[in-house]
């Protein structure tokens, strides 16, 4: 069963939020990407209940998450790409405070707040305020509360924006690991994020589905498409004009481009290389706005 979105629409005044988005989801983990303005916190505030679409609906086995909200949040977890907590409580009176708001009673609540925190490594900082925590460290704190009522539907928005390389590869083998039994979506715009942990992919733009796609096939479209020359710097301009280059750098004495372009070598010197998602992502946005 797992979850389906049926033709999910939302608008505001200054944007363009979702149009009649369809999707289906079981378990593992979805990347959502998608250029600012995508819609893809309009998605999962809708997902997470916090806001009612337009028009459409979504389901969870079968429940009808517009018309039965409160039975969705019964088995819903989920982290705001902005995560405000209360800056003088510790850690551990925070998610206290969390899980009773998520229906747990108080000897519930405190056996499962000993568990997240061990889970993320949070029993030494247990006693220290909020307000003193890295980013890192708040995040962590954000997903156990994400995390409290051991939920079937993981939402989460931008969940690595901001941390270190090490803080990041420590979030996203956790979310590896919360995957195998649940549904997980992640919003993120860092295409580390897609390549170490996706299972699929959907991208979306201007509120639409451009391509929904496991994660293994995600660079097909650009398979022998990818091309690296050594380039003058002052002709990156015109360059751009002509193709698509997703990629811009120096390498010792010579200025390299990586470009996006079908059938013969865009110069003579450029040499074929192995796709990269990113080269796949910005070559299906903008096959979509050609659309």
């Amino acid at each position: 069963m797992g979850l389906i979105l049926k033709d999910l629409s939302k608008t505001y005044p200054n944007n363009n939020g979702i149009t009649n988005l369809s999707l289906s989801l079981s378990h593992g983990l979805t990347v959502l990407l998608g250029p600012n303005g995508a819609g893809k916190t309009t998605l999962l505030r809708i997902l997470a209940t916090l806001i009612r679409p337009d028009k459409g609906t979504y389901y969870y086995n079968g429940i009808d998450a517009v018309k039965h909200p409160h039975e969705i949040r019964k088995i819903l977890g989920y982290l705001p790409q902005e995560f405000g907590a209360f800056v003088h409580l510790n850690a551990r009176e925070f998610l206290t405070y969390m899980a009773i708001l998520k229906g747990l009673t108080l000897r519930q609540a405190r056996g499962r707040v000993e568990e997240v925190m061990d889970l993320f490594n949070l029993r030494s900082y247990g006693r220290k305020p909020l307000g003193a925590y890295s980013k890192g460290m708040r995040q962590r704190v954000g997903l156990a509360q994400a995390l409290l009522n051991d939920p079937a539907l993981l939402l989460l928005d931008e969940p690595t924006a901001g941390l270190d390389p090490e803080e990041c590869a420590d979030i996203r083998n956790f979310l590896a690991q919360m995957s195998a039994d649940r549904i997980v979506l992640v919003s993120t715009h860092l295409v580390a994020d897609v390549e170490t942990m996706a299972e699929r992919i959907v991208v979306l733009n201007q509120g639409m589905l451009v391509i929904d796609t496991p994660a293994e096939a995600f660079v097909s479209a650009v398979e022998g498409k990818v091309w690296e020359w050594a380039e003058k710097r002052e002709n990156l301009a015109s360059l751009k004009q002509r193709h698509l280059v997703t990629g811009a750098i120096n390498k010792g004495d010579a200025f390299f481009v990586r470009v996006v372009a079908a059938g013969e070598p865009p110069v003579p010197n450029a040499r074929p290389v192995a796709p990269r998602c990113l080269d796949a992502y910005l070559y299906y946005i903008k096959e979509w706005v050609k659309q």
